[in-house]
């Protein structure tokens, strides 16, 4: 469930932004995803499950998906491959020794660890929200 809801936010915090700048996409844009949870790949695109909880998420993701001009498409990957997404939702590893507590960080602070580690993760906009979004 909680890798489907990193993908819902990722798609939402896309649409806001295609909203308020819609000029600087292209045409026709889609979110591309890497998932290394089948779970989360077969609620995306397929849109059911039994549990309560699953279908109350797919209901958001299917209303901001009707209002939406952005496609998504997403993808199978190997968990051991998932390297960028391991490393944005662990940042305290990138610490050395390891700070189990990066909670106390600011989040620029855990942003600038994680884009040293992941140098091209620098340029993505929807990676380095701004202030004003956190």
């Amino acid at each position: 469930m909680l890798k489907y809801l990193g993908i819902l936010v990722c798609f939402i915090v896309i649409y806001i932004y295609y909203v308020l700048y819609p000029d600087e996409f292209p045409p026709f844009p889609t979110m591309r995803s890497l998932c290394d949870n089948t779970y989360a790949i077969m609620w995306w695109n397929k849109t059911s499950t039994e549990s309560l909880l699953g279908r109350n998420a797919i209901k958001i993701s299917a209303e901001f998906q009707l209002r939406s001009a952005i496609g998504t498409t997403i993808e199978f990957i190997k968990g051991i491959d998932n390297i960028v997404a391991d490393t944005i939702s662990g940042p305290h590893e990138l610490f050395t020794p390891i700070n189990e507590n990066y909670s106390n960080f600011p989040y620029g602070y855990l942003a600038k660890q994680v884009s040293k580690e992941q140098k091209h993760l620098g340029s993505w906009r929807v990676f380095l929200p701004s202030a004003e979004l956190l």
